[in-house]
């Protein structure tokens, strides 16, 4: 629900440098692998203005695959927080970073600077297909987290309309299938997922909570932000604590607890509120870009403090607080993956606590692409993004299963720490 969720997301799926050319500058956007094409601002008009647009690309091993990260948002950036560090891929894979237009190394020179037709979802993923030619990547796979999943799609639905080679496969973590024109979803899912934690918190632990308006003196809307937080990314598997909080996203609760360690509740107080003020303080041009795509064409999932879904924490519940996002703008282009059809190889990570992209956003996308074998990853204990977080350690050897390289997918998943439930459908099933 907030612009600086993804930013924390993101540097958390990094590891130490593995194979990435380092710079001695300080801008990222100078870095070696920059590489820059002349875009049009608009793809449907033949005498469009146009401008720069900057991308990361480390060449694959002579043979090997190129892995596309599309990462989420819209509002988020690859190029700025990855210079240094690296996804964990295979060591022969090559890896293409992208900016989104609007964003990060191709942020514009004011808020207004480009017109509002330019922020689209369409656009961006055209971007990344013109990249895909310029480069003539020919063996790659398409890597989408939560919007990128939007991005990702769509760019592979635009290589079945033969602009570009298609992907050997394309995964999707966070996935959404189609826009909740309804809105409902927005917060029925975070308080859903809040009450089953909670249910599951020790009787004491839930009485504290309970009983006090301001537990710790934080705020109604800095215990919103944080438990939110906590439902959207943490999920990992049970910690079987003795403090009798296994769910290990809701340890800090024995925090509350009188006889708990006053300096780390202390401490927890303070980056409680440290990241309350960090998850609303917005760049304008990236809120500008933000609204327009969101509030146009999907307002589903809740990752922005500007969105249509925040909250408090009111007596142990939390309690959604709307905003007027999209005040004065229709959701006239919703997003629909049926509009996109692929036939390459589809992976869906999903996770089974996450309240941002629900498991039901991920099975409308795979009904609606009969044609692309698929297969279904569920993580009972997951949440948004399980592919990053909660199959790290084991990814490389997914992706090598996923190009088949090396063995199988549930032999893959089976040296994951996080368990998961595999489910294959062939081409025609599922519809």
């Amino acid at each position: 629900m907030r612009q600086m969720i993804f930013f924390v997301l993101v540097v958390g799926l990094f590891g130490q440098a593995r194979g990435m050319p380092s710079t001695t500058s300080s801008d990222p956007c100078e870095a070696a692998g920059v590489g820059h094409l002349r875009l049009p601002y608009f793809y449907d008009q033949a005498d469009s203005a146009t401008f720069d647009y900057a991308y990361y690309y480390h060449p694959a091993k002579e043979g090997a695959v190129t892995a596309i990260f599309l990462t989420g948002g819209p509002g988020q950036t690859s190029i700025d927080t990855v210079k240094d560090s690296a996804i964990e891929y295979p060591k022969d894979f090559g890896l293409l970073l992208i900016d989104y237009r609007g964003l990060g190394c191709n942020r514009p020179r004011s808020t207004d600077f480009y017109p509002d037709g330019f922020y689209t979802s369409e656009n961006m993923a055209r971007d990344v297909v013109e990249v895909i030619k310029a480069l003539r990547l020919n063996r790659y796979v398409l890597s989408g987290v939560s919007f990128g999943s939007m991005v990702a799609t769509e760019v592979a639905g635009m290589t079945e309309r033969g602009l570009a080679p298609k992907p050997l496969a394309v995964a999707l973590a966070g996935t959404v299938g189609h826009a909740d024109q309804e809105k409902g979803d927005l917060f029925s899912e975070y308080m859903n997922q809040w009450d089953l934690a909670k249910a599951a918190l020790p009787a004491d632990i839930v009485a504290l909570l309970n009983g006090s308006a301001h537990p710790l003196g934080l705020s109604a809307e800095e215990w919103g932000n944080w438990i939110s937080d906590q439902l959207t990314f943490a999920a990992e598997p049970p910690s079987n604590h003795s403090d009798g909080i296994d769910d290990s996203r809701f340890e800090q609760l024995s925090l509350l607890r009188p006889n708990a360690d006053l300096q780390r509740r202390s401490d927890f107080v303070k980056q409680v509120r440290q990241n309350s003020i960090d998850d609303h303080t917005t760049d304008p041009a990236t809120e500008r870009l933000y609204r327009l795509i969101m509030c146009h064409e999907d307002t589903f999932t809740p990752l922005n403090s500007n969105t249509d879904a925040d909250f408090k924490f009111e007596n142990g519940e939390l309690v959604p607080e709307p905003s007027d996002l999209c005040r004065g703008i229709s959701m006239d282009h919703p997003f629909d993956s049926a509009q996109w059809q692929i036939t390459s190889p589809i992976y869906y990570f999903a996770g089974t606590k996450d309240p941002s992209t629900p498991i039901p956003q991920a099975f409308y996308h795979l009904h609606v692409h009969p044609e692309a074998p698929r297969i279904f990853i569920e993580l009972p204990e997951a949440a948004h993004s399980a592919l990053y977080r909660n199959l790290r350690s084991c990814e490389p050897a997914i992706w090598n299963a996923i190009i088949g390289k090396a063995g199988n997918l549930r032999t893959a998943l089976a040296t994951c720490p996080s368990r998961a439930n595999v489910t294959k459908y062939a081409i025609g099933e599922g519809q």
